[in-house]
């Protein structure tokens, strides 16, 4: 009964089931009673169908069912004009693997005077600092072979005015690095670098 009346309120029409279909020809007595119930359900379905696309509209209901079902990240990627183009697609992917993964986005493209910092969220008491590389499936070198020295020092003293920021007590700060790869017409893969570096081995520290 209810898969009925929830199929019927998008449906063009509405068709009675066929038990209902079967009760009237086998039951002459109470077709007035049936008639009465059968208007009373299709003007509970038709207010129903007006409500739902007043509230959504029709071009928004069906976004929201393909994107519940069919997650625009774990589609095939589009091609990309620039390498620029793909890196803020790779953020947008990354970010939306690391909240299935567990993490809360705090930030996204957290600038400062020193530096930029691609994403930052927190995990299990932690403040992940998070560094998005984008490369090609076929691409020679591992995306974290971009992530050098010179620019994991960039990184650490962004975060570190970010920290000057927090009106709270500075949590433990971690390093990671997101992997993604992409090629159009394929689905994007994240792979993430957990600790993959620290303080000690940049060789700088926290100025407060």
């Amino acid at each position: 009964m209810w898969r009925w009346l929830v199929g019927t309120v998008f449906a063009h029409r509405l068709r009675p089931p066929r038990w209902w279909q079967k009760f009237h020809e086998t039951e002459p007595f109470f077709d007035l009673v049936s008639h009465i119930l059968y208007m009373v359900l299709r003007e509970i379905v038709d207010t129903v169908r007006r409500n739902i696309f007043e509230l959504f509209g029709i071009t928004d209901l069906a976004r929201f069912i393909v994107d519940r079902f069919y997650p625009w990240d774990r589609r095939p990627c589009p091609a990309w004009r620039n390498s620029r183009e793909a890196g803020r697609y790779g953020e947008r992917v990354a970010a939306r693997f690391l909240q299935r993964e567990g993490v809360k986005i705090l930030a996204r493209n957290y600038r400062a005077r020193c530096g930029e910092i691609d994403l930052m969220g927190r995990e299990a008491g932690e403040l992940v600092v998070l560094e998005v590389k984008t490369r090609h499936f076929q691409a020679r070198l591992r995306p974290e072979h971009a992530v050098t020295w010179g620019k994991q020092k960039r990184i650490v003293a962004t975060a570190n005015s970010y920290l000057r920021e927090l009106e709270c007590r500075p949590p433990p700060v971690r390093f990671d690095i997101v992997e993604v790869y992409y090629e159009p017409g394929r689905r994007p893969k994240c792979r993430w670098l957990r600790h993959a570096y620290s303080l000690a081995e940049v060789g700088v520290g926290w100025s407060r």
